[in-house]
C-alpha cells in the first residue's frame, strides 16, 4: 500500500467560558515527518473553528467544500443540501 499523507492530533477542550481548541502543523508522508507548516484549523462563519486529521487530501477537499458553501451562504444563493 502507497503512503499517504496524514495529519495527527486535535485536541479541543470546553470550559465554563467557551472553547479551546488546537492542533499541531506537521503532516507525515508514511513515517517521514515531511510537511511542517500544514494549518489544520479553519474559521467559517465567523462562529464555527473546524479541525483536521487524518488524510490531508480529505482534508483539503473539505476545506474547499465548506468555503465554497460559506461563500454561497455569503451571497445569499439557494438552499443547498449536504450529501
Amino acid at each position: 500500500q502507497s503512503p499517504i499523507v496524514t495529519g495527527t492530533s486535535v485536541i479541543a477542550i470546553k470550559y465554563s467560558e467557551g472553547v479551546v481548541i488546537a492542533a499541531d502543523n506537521l503532516a507525515s508522508y508514511g513515517s517521514l515527518a515531511r510537511f511542517t507548516n500544514v494549518k489544520r484549523l479553519r474559521t467559517f462563519a465567523e462562529s464555527t473553528v473546524i479541525g483536521f486529521g487524518g488524510d490531508v487530501s480529505d482534508m483539503q477537499y473539505l476545506d474547499r467544500h465548506l468555503t465554497s458553501l460559506a461563500i454561497d451562504e455569503s451571497y445569499g444563493s439557494p438552499a443547498i443540501t449536504a450529501s
